[in-house]
This record gives C-alpha cells, sequence and structure tokens, in this order.
C-alpha cells in the first residue's frame, strides 16, 4: 500500500510539473540532478510522514526505557504491541519499491542496490528477531528525515537554487 501510494503520488507530482512546463526541472535553473525535479519533490513530501513517525518512536523509547529499547526482540512483545514499529518497516520497504518502479527506466547501479538493500532490511527488522528492535525502528525514520531534507535541500534550496 505505502508503495503503490506513494508512486501514484510521485506519478501526480509529475503530471503537475509537465503541465507547468517543468519537466526538466524548475525554470530558469539548469537541472543536473540523478533524478528528475518531481522526484525529488515527491520523496520530500512523502517521506516528511517520518516527523510523526519519529515523535511517536522517541515517546515510545522514552516510556520502555534504555534496556527494553536496546535489547528486546520481536519475542518480547505482544504481537499488537509493535504495530507502529510494523508500519515504520512497510512504509520504508513501499517507498524503496515504489523508487526502484519509477526509476527503473534510468538505472544507477549505486541507487538500485541501495534500494534493495534498505528492502531487505526492512524485511529483516520485520520479521527476524534480533535485539534491538525499538531502537532500529527509532533509527530508520530519524535517518529518512534526512532523506527528506536532502531532497528538499536540492529542490528548493540547493546552490543555484
Amino acid at each position: 500500500m505505502w508503495g503503490t501510494g506513494g508512486y501514484l503520488f510521485s506519478l501526480g507530482r509529475k503530471l503537475c510539473w509537465v503541465n507547468r512546463g517543468e519537466a526538466n526541472g524548475p525554470k530558469g535553473r539548469l537541472w543536473t540532478e540523478t533524478a528528475p525535479a518531481w522526484a525529488f519533490e515527491a520523496s520530500f513530501l512523502l517521506q516528511l510522514v517520518n516527523l510523526p513517525f519519529s515523535a511517536a518512536m522517541l515517546w515510545r523509547m522514552l516510556s520502555l526505557g534504555v534496556i527494553p529499547v536496546t535489547t528486546h526482540t520481536i519475542r518480547d512483545f505482544a504481537p499488537q504491541d509493535l504495530w507502529l514499529e510494523q508500519v515504520i518497516f512497510a512504509s520504508l520497504f513501499g517507498f524503496m519499491l515504489k523508487d526502484f518502479f519509477l526509476h527503473w527506466h534510468s538505472p544507477d547501479l549505486v541507487l538500485m542496490l541501495h534500494h534493495l538493500i534498505v528492502c531487505a532490511l526492512c524485511y529483516t527488522m520485520a520479521f527476524v528477531e534480533m535485539p534491538g528492535l525499538i531502537c532500529y525502528a527509532f533509527s530508520t525514520v530519524f535517518v529518512e528525515i534526512g532523506t527528506s531534507a536532502c531532497c528538499g535541500w536540492v529542490l528548493y534550496g540547493g546552490i543555484g537554487g
């Protein structure tokens, strides 16, 4: 669902850019990035979901304490207690698939490997028993805020912007 929704949202942003006559980047600006401007905008906006996820995970970490956050595995929680972590892993997995399929026609080996490795990590964090599950979920959304900030910087505030 996350991947399909993100994919359709990205195509919608692409149509907006094309209809404004800016399919190759913002008017009056030489666009030399590896992906089109609309893709940076879509990723910036989609990844904003990680702001409330980060706040919720921070609250969860503070309420659980250091030991459970860093040592507990899937078995240490009731399944219904891990809904937020599962949503976080599913969202990132879906967004990685979205990017993978959205940009398949212009393959970049490093970016493709990045997306496949992140999918494998999300699967592992969601289904394999390993200590620090809560810490992984928080780290995931916190890092993705950086992704959103980077996309926003490139599009709205970067050099020459």
